[in-house]
C-alpha cells in the first residue's frame, strides 16, 4: 500500500483525522491482517513478524498488543507517535473515536525501507526496515535492519511453479488422495544458496507418500531463504502440500 500523508491537526480537530482513518480502513477486505502507525504525517502499514503455523494453528496477535488482548482476524489497527508517545487510535464511526497512550509497552514497530522484495500476504519482506524502539511507550532509538541477504525462490510461493515440479517429478502411484489429502512437512536445513539438504515431516500420511514426497522436495533446485529485521528466520520453512493439486495438474 502506498504511504497516505496525513497532517496531524490539534485536538479540535482531531475528529477529521479520525474520519480519514475510518474511511480508509473500510477499503480492505475481511481477513486481512493489518497494522498501521501514523508517524511523522505518514501512514505506514508494519511488517507483522508472523510465522504461519498451519499444524498448531496459533492465531494473530497485534504486534504490539494491550494487556495480552488477542485480535480478530480482520481486524485493522491504528497507532500514533506523537512527540515521541505511542498511541492506540480507536476508530469509531462516531464522535467517540479517542487515543490510549501506551504506557505499558515495550516492543520494535517494523517499518518498510526501501524495495519490498516479496509480498507473502501475511509477512512482507523489504530490502531494509526501520524499527522504531518503544519503551513504556516512548520512542527511545530507530534502527536500520539489512535483510538483503534473502534468497527468494520461485518454488517457495506454493503456486503452480512448486506443483509443476511436483508433478513431474513424483512417482504418481504412490498418491492416495481418497485417504490423505494433505501433508505437513518442515524443510529443516538449506546451504547459503538455499539447496535443501533435509526435510521433515509433521503430519504425513502412509509411509509410501510421506518418503516420496521428501525425496522429491528435498531435490529441489533452491528454496527461500528470508530475512526479517536482519536476522535469517524459518519463515516458509514449514510448507503444505495439497495432493489433488498435484493430481489436478495431469488434467
Amino acid at each position: 500500500m502506498k504511504n497516505i500523508k496525513l497532517r496531524v491537526y490539534k485536538n479540535k480537530h482531531m475528529k477529521i483525522l479520525f474520519c480519514s482513518l475510518f474511511f480508509l480502513s473500510i477499503q480492505f477486505v475481511i481477513g486481512q491482517k493489518t497494522e498501521y502507525l501514523i508517524y511523522e504525517s505518514d501512514t505506514i502499514r508494519l511488517i507483522i513478524d508472523e510465522q504461519e503455523e498451519f499444524v498448531e494453528g496459533i492465531g494473530h496477535q497485534s504486534p504490539i498488543g494491550i494487556d495480552g488482548e488477542e485480535y480478530e482476524i480482520d481486524q485493522i489497527n491504528y497507532w500514533q507517535i506523537i512527540n515521541d508517545s505511542l498511541f492506540e487510535v480507536r476508530l469509531f464511526n462516531t464522535d467517540m473515536s479517542f487515543r490510549i497512550f501506551q504506557h505499558n509497552t515495550t516492543t520494535t514497530l517494523y517499518c518498510p525501507d526501501g524495495e519490498l522484495l516479496q509480498d507473502y500476504g501475511l509477512t512482507q519482506i523489504y530490502i531494509k526496515e526501520k524499527g522504531l524502539i518503544i519503551k513504556n511507550g516512548i520512542l527511545t532509538d530507530i534502527k536500520t535492519y539489512d535483510n538483503s541477504l534473502s534468497v527468494l525462490s520461485p518454488y517457495a510461493k506454493m503456486d503452480s511453479v512448486f506443483y509443476n515440479y511436483l508433478n513431474t517429478n513424483i512417482d504418481h502411484s504412490n498418491l492416495d488422495i481418497e485417504n490423505c489429502t494433505r501433508v505437513y512437512l518442515r524443510i529443516r536445513n538449506k546451504n547459503k544458496e538455499g539447496v535443501i539438504q533435509s526435510v521433515d515431516i509433521l503430519r504425513g500420511c502412509n509411509e509410501n507418500i510421506n518418503q516420496e514426497l521428501i525425496q522429491v522436495v528435498e531435490k529441489i533446485p533452491q528454496w527461500s531463504i528470508i530475512y526479517l529485521h536482519g536476522t535469517e528466520t524459518d519463515f516458509c520453512n514449514i510448507v503444505t502440500i495439497e495432493l489433488e493439486k498435484i493430481i489436478s495438474t495431469t488434467r
